[in-house]
């Protein structure tokens, strides 16, 4: 092993003219030695005394070195003063140590690291409300940030505003293209792996589980959940603004926009009656039912009192 005194230090001044070459023992013995009160005024040295304190070298070394000498000054000094603090330990030892560190960093960010998905909102969508049904078609993008792949188990619209009487609207087909019609090809609802650093675009049917479901003609707050194959319940990828109000013909199966529109007067009104007298459907269906309800409830209680 390399003892202290056979460490040498080569220094440079501005001009390159000389090169002087100290053994790092004497340096560290004239730099630990008493300052001269002429050291004060030369501009080549820092003000502040060393004196006799017990610093470490390499802070001594650079207290005390002129402020123009090249950076290659400082690599030897560097070298010498971990030499100095760690003398069991080599060079070599400590910079093997940092590039295996950084080999299996680099390994795992690159191949191992587990990332999460994200998506964004969509410009538009497909929807048919009535009473009986309440659909949406949405075109979605999930991009996975990490490098492992991620499975997505199952997918699902929520309405975090909404009372617990909005159900989430399930995912129930993928169909190939976002306009409903004859010729539509749907593919049941399936599992998908969703590849590493890599975004997917993908065409969702969602529906309400329950009939009844009849959104108004206003914003909703929406927010799609996933559930992945590597954690446990379901995580949200994105929250966005639904926009019911551009649902103007709601008994029809088609695409409209999800962007802030500014809807003329007109439209306004034919979009609100044709929601209004979908309500009013649903009310005049549940009205027979509860009267019936009512009825049975009477004859129950007639039964008992002949009774």
């Amino acid at each position: 092993m390399t003892s202290r005194s056979d460490l040498y230090i080569l220094l440079s001044p501005p001009d390159g003219t000389a090169l002087l070459k100290a053994p790092a023992r004497e340096i560290k013995d004239f730099l630990q030695g008493t300052s001269s009160p002429e050291d004060d005024g030369n501009q080549l040295f820092r003000t502040e005394r060393l004196g006799r304190s017990r610093v470490p070298l390499h802070r001594a070394l650079f207290a005390r070195a002129p402020w123009g000498w090249h950076t290659e000054f400082v690599l030897p000094l560097m070298a010498a003063a971990v030499q100095d603090a760690f003398p069991s330990i080599p060079g070599a030892g400590v910079v093997s140590v940092c590039a295996l560190i950084f080999t299996v960093a680099s390994f795992w960010w690159i191949n191992a690291r587990q990332g999460h998905l994200k998506s964004w909102e969509p410009h538009s969508f497909a929807a048919i409300v009535h009473c009986s049904m309440a659909r949406l078609r949405l075109p979605l993008v999930l991009h996975n940030t990490g490098a492992k792949p991620i499975v997505v188990q199952d997918l699902r619209l929520t309405f975090p505003d909404e009372p617990a009487s909005h159900l989430p609207l399930l995912w129930i087909s993928s169909p190939s293209r976002l306009q409903p019609g004859p010729e539509d090809e749907p593919k049941l609802p399936a599992g998908f792996a969703v590849a590493g650093r890599e975004a997917q675009q993908l065409l969702v049917e969602f529906e309400a589980p329950f009939s009844g479901f009849v959104p108004e003609p206003r914003d909703y707050k929406v927010q799609l959940q996933a559930k992945v194959g590597h954690r446990k319940g379901w995580r949200s990828l994105v929250t966005f603004t639904l926009r019911a109000a551009n649902i103007i013909d709601p008994d029809r199966y088609t695409v409209y926009s999800n962007a802030p529109l500014e809807l003329t007067k007109e439209d306004r009104q034919k979009a609100d009656a044709a929601l209004l007298e979908l309500l009013d459907g649903q009310e005049g269906l549940s009205a027979p039912r509860e009267r019936k309800r009512r009825d049975s409830l009477n004859d129950e209680g007639d039964t008992g009192t002949n009774l």
